[in-house]
């Protein structure tokens, strides 16, 4: 899973799988609550996701 924001300022969880070399996106959905919390937490910090 990993945590990114669009062109838009639209806050994803995005699940994906890595497949012969290619990645395979699973679901992109909003953040909930806690995700969103904790991926502020870390940009503001400036560290890895």
């Amino acid at each position: 899973m990993i945590w990114g924001i669009t062109d838009e300022q639209r806050k994803l969880s995005i699940i994906f799988t890595l497949r012969n070399d290619q990645v395979r996106i699973i679901s992109a959905r909003p953040m909930n609550v806690k995700e969103r919390r904790s991926y502020d937490e870390k940009v503001q910090n400036n560290t890895k996701i």
